[in-house]
């Protein structure tokens, strides 16, 4: 009846949404159009008791949740007629349409988002001259030559945190100002000339001056593998035919979680053997210009091997591509890299009562966040207020204090 929907459809909350939307994306394989009413509604209700600790029944109608299907299903198809006419910019006003639809982009199917992404994709895609020999590259494809036995021998490093690329530069200059060789240098600081080894700064030197729409092309030729360059491994008598342009990228990952090329380096997680020790994050202490220029180089790694279709296995943790799409980071994404001030900051808010706050004296100061940088492990003890003024920390603003320091931490690393 018309009363028992009204009163299901006014039942609904985010919660019953989640598990609207997640049963959505479990069945539809991309496409929702292809998803049964009868499986849509029996698999929504088992995905909710599943994630429900109530007992009560379902308070889902089978007309409202097909009426709601049927809404989703037209407002995906008319966001993806309407795409175009939308600004994809972080500088679009909080009050635009773009800032609405990425504020309640959990309603967007995979499927509309990944159309969406391919077709802006595509249209900067920079055009490549065409060639009278199928099997040579334009001449906008340039030669990218590449020491691999150089950087495969290259030694690994202890894990922990230390100084950035741009940091041991200078300090391998101040030792070659004071008459010491790079070899004296701890091996915790391995000195520039190893640095220029790597699969990294290889690639970075061969690019650097590169125009940035050549980075954007994606030739294929004969070869079967989208590229805006070619590789050739020096003294290997390699010819690229997608295999060794696949390979750099490859590499390349794996040497960032090697502890060979310091822009990436272990979470806390991993130094004290808790949950989630896999992820890496960017080292907070890699904050020289030359480290700013190789995160930058980073970013168009990133996007070389997306416009290729090489899958990059970066272990980054949710935090960072949440900042990489502008999404809210929040208090549980601290779990992911540092559990254990994850758990400090939760009880720090739940248990704080008076009289333990009496025996306490917290400043508005990083000190307390379990930072990477504040602590004796390659940070130097860095400090910085989390407050303009500092001061001591009132009991009533224990919860922003809270807020302010897991704020602190998750944006660590991040450069401007």
């Amino acid at each position: 009846s018309s009363s028992s929907s009204s009163s299901s459809s006014s039942s609904w909350t985010p919660k019953h949404l989640s598990s609207f939307l997640s049963t959505i994306s479990s069945l539809s394989s991309g496409h929702p159009q292809n998803i049964s009413p009868s499986s849509l509604l029996s698999e929504t209700i088992k995905t909710y008791q599943a994630s429900s600790t109530s007992t009560t029944t379902s308070p889902f109608d089978p007309n409202t949740l097909f009426a709601r299907f049927s809404l989703l299903l037209l407002f995906n198809r008319v966001l993806l007629s309407s795409s175009p006419l939308l600004s994809l910019s972080h500088s679009s006003p909080t009050t635009s349409l773009s800032s609405f639809l990425s504020s309640h982009r959990s309603v967007i199917f995979w499927v509309t988002k990944k159309e969406i992404w391919d077709r802006e994709v595509g249209r900067t895609v920079f055009p490549h001259e065409e060639q009278d020999d199928e099997y040579d590259n334009p001449p906008t494809i340039l030669p990218v030559r590449i020491q691999r036995q150089q950087a495969l021998s290259l030694p690994r490093r202890p894990p922990g945190v230390v100084g950035g690329v741009g940091k041991e530069k200078e300090e391998e200059k101040e030792r070659k100002g004071e008459g010491l060789s790079s070899s004296s240098s701890p091996s915790t600081s391995p000195s520039s000339t190893l640095y220029q080894k790597t699969f990294f700064h290889q690639l970075f030197s061969s690019l650097t001056s590169t125009p940035p729409e050549l980075l954007r092309q994606q030739y294929i030729g004969k070869k079967k593998q989208k590229r805006c360059f070619a590789v050739s491994f020096v003294g290997e008598g390699t010819v690229d035919y997608g295999g060794p342009y696949r390979e750099l990228f490859i590499q390349i990952a794996e040497e960032l979680h090697s502890d060979r090329f310091p822009l990436l380096v272990r979470c806390p997680n991993y130094l004290r053997s808790t949950e989630n020790r896999e992820f890496w994050v960017l080292n907070p202490v890699a904050n020289h210009s030359e480290d700013k220029k190789y995160f930058k180089f980073l970013g168009k790694i990133m996007a070389m091997a997306h416009r290729g279709d090489i899958p990059l296995d970066l272990a980054l943790p949710p935090s960072f591509w949440k900042g990489l799409c502008g999404e809210e980071k929040v208090a549980d994404d601290l779990r992911y890299i540092d559990f254990a001030s994850f758990l400090a900051f939760r009880n720090m808010e739940e248990y704080m009562d008076e009289e333990l706050y009496s025996e306490c004296e917290y400043y508005w100061t990083s000190e307390y966040s379990g930072s990477m940088v504040c602590g004796g492990e390659g940070g130097g003890g860095k400090v910085v207020e989390l407050r303009e003024g500092g001061g001591r920390v009132g009991y009533e603003e224990m919860s922003e204090f809270v807020k302010k320091n897991v704020e602190y931490r998750l944006g660590e690393g991040e450069t401007e």
